[in-house]
């Protein structure tokens, strides 16, 4: 799984992981939670199998141990993420002796809610406050709080701030008639100077869960509701959703290349950092570090939220991982104790600091010292705050994948011209009710992964 390369900072990391376990402690709530028995307690945990987090996490399980006194035991995750969400699915049943805390993506929520213990009992209020609402939303399900976030994802426009001055553009897109308009100047002008690989507009398009959170920016940034709504109603088969769709597959081999449809995070970093685009769609742990000056994009990058039409709000789909605790476990305010060391903010610091992972608390963003070197930062509150939503995932429960995979598939077929937006939204408003109301193959449907979203 690619990350972008750790940064410098030994003696930063030392002294944030030296105070990692002192968070719990000062969080633990004096009625709920009390110490456990230094020499009687073991908690087993399932650790995602990513190289550039493990190390990590390890450091941070054993000075859980050497400060509480309570062991650790580690069970290696499954290297893919559909694989590791079979894994827990397997090993979280009643009775089973393990894992007492496991990591799960946010939109396994719904899936593993079962089988996850409601921390609300055992995590202050003021803790659960100090996250970005949306973040934490991922993670509630039905009344219950299932895990806690270790970390977030989010999409921003990147932009070429040395065209938009060459070209007379005062400041970037707001709206998608305005990315069209300046995508196409920016990109015909480039053109005309010689460079036949300019493209105006780059984003990801693929048929995977990466376009499930594109589509979904695209079709609520129009005011075409949302994949399905809050009470888990089907209504993207409307006329806003529709235009959406239609305006996106204009744009490929128009403003955008025509392997759009085929794009994932790499192929549109890798297009934009060979300087050929003039705005592009990426997550934030993509390109939110500066260019180096060796790049062709040294000081030459801006970013800002992404556009939406008038009288809609702009949208960005919140990705991320989160530690929850089994319901079966036999040490449940012990299993708690370790969730919220495993997410706590020093530890969120120092994975920003060494993977770039942007996190969870709003708080952090107002550090200046997480801001050094990073694009991301400076506009942060109205990225994430005003536009943060959630996939359908705890609405969808244990159907989620499912209608992922659908949805994605069904905005495919619109891309690539293989049907009108309102043929594919008619039926895929159809597949979306069977799925949520008839039968369904809880497990039967596997989606490609993304190794950027899905970390």
């Amino acid at each position: 799984m690619q990350r972008l390369a750790p940064v410098s900072g030994q003696r930063a990391s030392a002294a944030l992981l030296a105070v990692l376990l002192m968070v719990p402690v000062a969080c633990r709530p004096a009625s709920t939670v009390k110490p456990a028995s230094s020499h009687t307690v073991e908690l087993s945990v399932v650790d995602p199998a990513f190289v550039e987090r493990e190390a990590l996490q390890h450091q941070v399980e054993e000075k859980f141990t050497q400060s509480t006194g309570i062991g650790v035991r580690s069970i290696a995750g499954n290297e893919s993420t559909d694989g590791l969400l079979a894994q827990e699915l397997e090993l979280l049943q009643p009775g089973a002796p393990f894992p007492d805390v496991c990591s799960l993506d946010n939109v396994w929520a719904g899936n593993l809610s079962p089988y996850l213990l409601d921390l609300t009992p055992y995590v202050p209020k003021s803790l659960i406050a100090s996250y970005i609402p949306e973040v934490l939303k991922a993670y509630q399900v039905g009344g219950k709080l299932v895990a806690l976030p270790q970390e977030t994802e989010f999409p921003i426009l990147y932009y070429r701030t040395d065209l938009l001055q060459k070209y007379k553009f005062k400041r970037p897109p707001q709206t998608w008639d305005e990315l069209e308009q300046m995508a196409l100047t920016i990109q015909e002008g480039e053109r005309k100077n010689g460079n036949s690989d300019f493209w105006g507009y780059l984003w990801q398009g693929a048929p995977t869960e990466t376009l499930t959170c594109v589509a979904q920016e695209y079709q609520i940034s129009s005011g075409g509701g949302r994949i399905l709504e809050e009470n888990g109603t089907v209504s993207l088969n409307n006329s806003q959703a529709a235009k959406a769709f239609t305006r996106a597959a204009r744009w490929i081999n128009w403003i955008s290349p025509p392997g759009t449809t085929a794009y994932l995070e790499e192929d549109v970093e890798n297009v934009w950092e060979e300087g050929n685009g003039a705005f592009a769609r990426n997550w934030a742990a993509v390109g939110g570090k500066a260019p180096l000056p060796a790049s062709p994009l040294y000081k030459k990058v801006g970013v800002a939220i992404l556009p939406h039409d008038p009288g809609a709000q702009s949208a960005s789909t919140i990705g991320g991982y989160g530690y929850g605790v089994s319901k079966y476990s036999r040490h449940p305010r012990e299993a708690a104790e370790l969730a919220q060391t495993l997410t706590s903010r020093a530890f969120q610091a120092l994975r920003f600091e060494r993977s770039f992972a942007p996190p969870a608390f709003i708080d952090l963003y107002s550090d200046p010292a997480m801001h050094r070197g990073r694009l991301f930062f400076q506009p942060i509150k109205s990225m994430l705050f005003r536009s943060a939503v959630a996939r359908p995932s705890a609405v969808a429960g244990p159907h989620y994948r499912e209608v992922s995979h659908a949805y994605a598939q069904g905005i495919h077929s619109i891309l690539t011209h293989q049907a009108t937006a309102p043929e594919a939204l008619a039926a895929l408003g159809k597949e979306l009710g069977r799925i949520m109301h008839g039968e369904t193959a809880v497990h039967g449907s596997s989606l490609v992964s993304d190794s950027r979203l899905n970390r």
